[in-house]
């Protein structure tokens, strides 16, 4: 049983795999804050919010380049994600939910993604 983060409104224990069957739980409770819609060349970061320390996601940018993301996890529910754009252009930044706490495989993207932006 995990203690999970305030504001779900379901009971305060539950488990990975509760939260996957859950309509209420993930990916509703993934919060993707601060994505740059119109970006300027250069590095840029946003953060995810989950309710487990050890989710895992992955974050792909798609457009006139191929650049590498990276998701850097603070062990308390928080992810900085970021990336690295040259070229100007369209992107889709996908934020993908790969697993909940380590143990159940979800495979789902977070709501609103992709996300569109433009340079």
């Amino acid at each position: 049983v995990t203690q999970v983060q305030q504001g779900w409104t379901g009971s305060n224990h539950f488990t990975a795999k509760q939260c996957a069957d859950a309509t209420d739980c993930y990916p509703t409770l993934v919060k993707v804050q601060g994505v740059d819609l119109i970006v300027e060349p250069g590095v840029h970061s946003f953060t995810i919010t989950s309710q487990f320390a050890k989710d895992e996601f992955h974050v792909a940018l798609e457009g006139p380049e191929l650049s590498p993301t990276f998701i850097e996890a603070h062990g308390n529910g928080t992810y900085t994600a970021s990336y690295c754009v040259e070229l100007p252009g369209f992107y889709k930044l996908y934020v993908r939910i790969l697993q909940i706490n380590g143990e159940v495989s979800l495979r789902k993207n977070t709501y609103q993604s992709p996300y569109c932006l433009c340079t």
